[in-house]
């Protein structure tokens, strides 16, 4: 999917650094990219054999809200007991801002744990955390 040349350019002054009144406009635009669109987010921790391997499904509503359904997976180390599945969710408010000059996405969960994970879009619309996560554009949000 090829994204505006204007959400390029945002992302492009995210890694070169801008003034505060270039980035409420850059990040408008990359709010506008993400907002009312579901991603699938993929990561792990821990090593190849014995880490746990994340699935998130992120939806991140028009209304500034979101909802995530996520699955963790690890191997046991004993055979005989398979693998270890668990399952959660999420959801609180979502909002772009700028972290050490670049854009950033930022989470403040109901529970009152705030995230926040620096982006990168490139030109094709990937999405980059630059932090070892995967993240897929599935389509639309399904928000209340």
């Amino acid at each position: 999917m090829k994204i505006p040349s204007a959400i390029a350019v945002a992302v492009m002054a995210s890694l070169a650094g801008f003034s505060t009144a270039a980035f409420a406009q850059d990040a408008q635009a990359v709010r506008d990219y993400l907002s009312g669109q579901r991603f699938l987010v993929t990561y792990r921790h821990g090593g190849p054999a014995y880490g746990t391997y994340f699935f998130l499904t992120v939806n991140l509503c028009r209304s500034g809200s979101y909802f995530t359904l996520g699955q963790s997976r690890k191997q046991s180390v004993l055979e005989s007991h398979g693998e270890q599945v668990h399952d959660w969710q999420d959801q609180g408010r979502w909002d772009v801002t700028e972290s050490a000059g670049r854009i950033a996405v930022r989470y403040i969960s109901t529970t009152g744990q705030v995230s926040l994970y620096p982006i990168y879009i490139g030109p094709n619309g990937q999405i980059a955390t630059n932090n070892g996560m995967t993240v897929v554009r599935k389509g639309p949000a399904q928000c209340p």
